[in-house]
C-alpha cells in the first residue's frame, strides 16, 4: 500500500512548541485506525479465558493481530473504490 493513500488518521495541523523548537505532530496512519478499530470488535467477541486457543492455527492474540489488518486492508480497499 503507497504511503499517499494510506493517510493520517489525526493529523495535528498546528505547530506544537517544545524547548528544540516547534514541530509538526503527525497522526496514526489511517490503516492502523481501522486496525484498531476491528481489533477492538473481534475483542469483544473473544472470550477472555481463551488465551491459549488455537484459532485456525495462530494463538489468539496473533489471530486478533492478523485479522484486524486483514479487516484495515478491505476498508482502504472499499475506501477507495469510485463513489
Amino acid at each position: 500500500m503507497s504511503k499517499d493513500k494510506n493517510k493520517e488518521a489525526f493529523p495535528c495541523v498546528s505547530g506544537c512548541s517544545t524547548e528544540e523548537g516547534s514541530y509538526l505532530q503527525t497522526g496514526i496512519e489511517l490503516r492502523d485506525y481501522f486496525a484498531a478499530k476491528a481489533m477492538q470488535a473481534l475483542l469483544t467477541t473473544v472470550d477472555s479465558r481463551s488465551k491459549n486457543a488455537d484459532l485456525a492455527g495462530y494463538h489468539v492474540n496473533e489471530y486478533v493481530a492478523t485479522y484486524s489488518y486483514e479487516v484495515a486492508d478491505a476498508m482502504m480497499k472499499e475506501r477507495d473504490k469510485p463513489v
